[in-house]
């Protein structure tokens, strides 16, 4: 989303700058400097609005992707490449359904396992990430968009994956 952010971040500065210098330059035609800068700055809203609200469908749309993909008959967990058992792999296909946004604490993504979900057709791989401030807190990524390898689908507050990470430290 970054292509609809940036630009429409700097069409807002123009914006401002055009309404600002209209306003203290009497010597130039103010009405038209008011238009243009009004509109640019309408154009930065509107385009953050639009931003905000894909990211927030993407998310919502690779999630239901993800819970549709666990209710697969026959499907297989790999964690950093090692085949879980099968009582395993239920409880974290269990855990995994159970995504939720939760909000934000002022902390950050750190250490990561590599969650691969198999079935007979087709194959997920989720990146998880120990939260930076809470050991039971974990966010997961999708590597199947550019969107998702960068920003959250969701967290999880479970201890299924504690082991992995306790392993790495």
């Amino acid at each position: 989303m970054n292509w609809i952010m940036l630009p429409s971040f700097i069409l807002g500065i123009i914006g401002l700058l055009f309404y600002v210098y209209s306003i203290q330059n009497k010597k130039i035609n103010r009405k038209r400097f008011n238009i243009i800068g009004i509109y640019l700055i309408i154009l930065f809203v509107f385009n953050w609005l639009i931003g905000f609200s894909l990211s927030l469908t993407f998310e919502t749309l690779v999630k239901k992707e993800l819970i549709s993909f666990l209710n697969q008959p026959n499907i297989e967990i790999k964690i950093n490449g090692e085949k879980l058992v099968p009582e395993y792999s239920t409880r974290v296909v269990s855990e995994l359904k159970e995504i939720k946004s939760l909000p934000g604490h002022h902390s950050s993504p750190k250490d990561e396992i590599e969650l691969k979900i198999i079935s007979d057709k087709d194959s997920m791989t989720l990146t998880i990430k120990q939260d930076s401030e809470k050991e039971y807190e974990f966010w997961v990524f999708s590597d199947k968009y550019n969107h998702t390898k960068e920003n959250v689908i969701g967290k999880l507050k479970t201890l299924v994956f504690i082991r992995y990470y306790n392993n790495n430290s």
